[in-house]
């Protein structure tokens, strides 16, 4: 659901600040694929789960700050992009499960990350200078 369209001020000053100057999907990804860290195969286990984490909340962050909208309807259509974002784990052994973790993380952060998301542009679309200007029914 769209129900207004955002500026591209507003949308830059959201992402600065839902993304926090590019460090929220690392930090956060660090934290969830902390237990994952030096289970076998290592690396790839480890980075199989940070790609798809950093897909999913890259993805949530771009959704959440381009369109006003529900963060329901963000986590939807961002979850649609996981399946593509870890299709090179897709037939890396130990299959599926490289393909699996890589998927799961991709959609455990969207949920957090969409609705982080859409309170940064809520914010930025109540700033003076970037205020869009109320629709006319």
């Amino acid at each position: 659901i769209r129900l207004f369209t955002v500026t591209p001020k507003q949308k830059a000053k959201c992402l600065e600040t839902a993304g926090d100057n590019d460090n929220y999907a690392p930090h956060k990804c660090q934290k969830l694929c902390h237990k994952v860290k030096n289970s076998l195969p290592r690396p790839t286990s480890h980075r199989s789960c940070t790609d798809g984490c950093k897909a999913g909340a890259t993805q949530a962050l771009q959704l959440g700050c381009s369109s006003v909208t529900t963060a329901k309807a963000c986590r939807e259509e961002a979850s649609t992009h996981c399946n593509e974002q870890c299709a090179d784990y897709l037939n890396q052994f130990p299959r599926p499960a490289l393909y699996d973790l890589c998927r799961n993380n991709c959609n455990d952060i969207l949920a957090e990350t969409c609705d982080h998301a859409i309170k940064e542009l809520a914010v930025a679309r109540k700033l003076p200078d970037i205020k869009m200007p109320v629709p006319s029914l």
